[in-house]
């Protein structure tokens, strides 16, 4: 009984998808959406340790297969890589894929860099990319929690906590997520995920949670 006592308290618990999901208020139905199909383009920033380290062009598409390609450029026009993802795999080319992190996804579709899991599924990468919360998501919703404008939703699906804040919801068109997972047994890691802008609105989003990386991009066919 120690030992199994020992165990619990090593591993943790993550809680599980709820089996009747929680309701989620109307206003913030709208920022949940199918991640396929999508496509677009992005101008992206990468800074590591806070220094600017590329600026960068990235444009992808989705299909309803839930298949889906991006192609990554430089300021100068030329393709550094191109990924595509077809069922479980990922392919890489370009003269650009050694400077790159190997990307792959595991058994039960969640990317890993460098052999390392992340805390998102290679599915939702389309979300990601297009300012979009996957509408999957509101199945995985335990509790809702009403601060005056702001709104909180807590996720969960057995291997990730999602949290979701909506800072105004009179306007509801940002919000920032939080995912932790546990790796390594006794270590937590977290991405953190903000998005804003509506429809007809500049797009921005930023990522955080990957090595000492942070990645910014901004719509690139939106109005400013």
């Amino acid at each position: 009984m120690r030992f199994v006592a020992l165990m619990l308290l090593l591993t943790g618990c993550i809680t599980g998808a709820p089996s009747e999901p929680k309701a989620l208020p109307a206003v913030v139905h709208p920022l949940f959406e199918p991640c396929v199909p999508n496509d677009g383009a992005s101008a992206v920033q990468v800074f590591k340790d806070g220094l600017i380290q590329a600026t960068l062009e990235v444009q992808w598409k989705a299909k309803d297969d839930g298949d889906w390609a991006l192609e990554v450029t430089n300021a100068a026009g030329i393709t550094m890589v191109s990924l595509e993802k077809s069922g479980a795999r990922l392919n890489f080319t370009g003269k650009g894929v050694q400077r790159f992190p190997k990307l792959t996804i595991d058994a039960e579709g969640f990317l890993e860099v460098d052999g390392d899991p992340v805390g998102i599924k290679a599915s939702e990468v389309p979300c990601v990319l297009g300012f979009r919360l996957p509408r999957s998501w509101m199945r995985l919703a335990y509790d809702v929690e009403n601060e005056g404008k702001k709104l909180t939703v807590e996720m969960a699906d057995g291997r990730r906590e999602i949290r979701m804040t909506v800072r105004d919801t009179d306007k509801a068109d940002s919000s920032c997520t939080r995912i932790t997972w546990k790796n390594y047994v006794l270590f937590k890691q977290k991405l953190n995920w903000c998005r804003s802008g509506a429809s007809g609105q500049k797009r921005h989003a930023a990522l955080t949670g990957i090595e000492s990386f942070t990645f910014k991009w901004v719509a690139a066919d939106d109005g400013a």
